[in-house]
């Protein structure tokens, strides 16, 4: 079970577009540093979906080797028997950790998205699965279908299917969902506005949340995690998260994330292909993060 928030990794580049394998490493020591229990690499972070199989292995293979708590290691999309190849690779590592597994192709009935393949990965797989919960897309009319009760129900009963990234498309069916798991052991962490959405959906039952000021902030992050089980989320925490947010979401999540950590001292350029940041951005990035570190100064967290 977790401890504390998930940490998305993003995977770092050079100037020239290589791999970074040394200011990952970097990074990964400083989230244990600050006490960091849950790492996760996943389709969707920035610029996973970017890298190749090699990279994607490379990735996975370091945050392993350099981060000896607990890891979450996602893999690409593809069809089952590409899946099933990645996994009997996953299979040959001997650390302990989870996969998360994200469906690859419309949703026509619960039958397929079960037997075809989840069921499948999670015969195959010696390390524990855990569902990506992107709504899925309709074959039939194209609109997004969120996961639902009965279909997560159904997965659960897979002994080796141990939770969920929750990603609903809406607080409240996010929060019917958790509700309704009926195995109380299946982990669910909560994905989309992270501390706020955590704060609602634990008490339906979810763990924890895929950390969002946590990349930069763990030590603020893993507090507001505790706080947030103690006595919900409070009128403090909003007046940090929501300029943030505010100011990451005008940008891009993703954009402004990777800017952030190259103003906060680490190595993570970018691949292409993906949008330049402007100089005004950068300059609104920076007046956040010293809006946020003021915070922790005057609370000394």
């Amino acid at each position: 079970m977790f401890k504390g928030p998930v940490i998305p990794i993003p995977p770092p580049f050079t100037e020239s577009q290589l791999f970074n394998t040394s200011e990952l490493i970097v990074y990964l020591d400083f989230l244990l540093d600050r006490g960091v229990t849950h790492i996760m690499t996943t389709a969707g972070t920035s610029q996973f979906n970017l890298l190749p199989i090699c990279g994607i292995k490379l990735l996975n293979d370091i945050c392993c080797a350099n981060f000896p708590n607990k890891c979450t290691l996602g893999i690409p999309s593809g069809n089952t028997l590409k899946v099933l190849t990645m996994i009997r690779e996953l299979n040959k590592k001997p650390e302990l950790f989870n996969v998360i597994v994200f469906y690859p192709e419309r949703y026509y009935n619960d039958e397929v998205v079960i037997t075809d393949f989840f069921y499948r990965v999670a015969d195959c797989s010696k390390k524990p699965i855990f569902i990506h919960g992107l709504p899925l897309k309709s074959g039939i009319t194209g609109q997004s279908i969120n996961f639902s009760a009965d279909l997560v129900n159904k997965l659960a009963e897979h002994e080796n299917i141990v939770g969920m990234k929750e990603e609903s498309s809406s607080f409240d069916f996010g929060f019917d969902l958790c509700s309704k798991v009926e195995d109380k052991n299946f982990q669910i962490i909560v994905a989309g506005k992270s501390a706020q959405r955590f704060s609602l959906l634990h008490q339906a039952g979810a763990q924890t949340f895929l950390s969002g000021l946590g990349n930069l902030y763990p030590t603020l992050e893993m507090k507001i995690y505790r706080d947030i089980l103690s006595n919900g989320y409070s009128e403090d925490v909003v007046k940090i998260e929501k300029p943030f947010f505010d100011t990451f979401m005008s940008i891009g999540w993703h954009k402004a994330l990777r800017a952030a950590l190259r103003i906060k001292g680490f190595k993570f350029y970018n691949i292409d292909p993906f949008p330049k940041t402007t100089n005004k951005e950068f300059d609104r990035i920076r007046q956040v993060l010293l809006f946020v570190e003021k915070h922790l100064e005057e609370n000394n967290v």
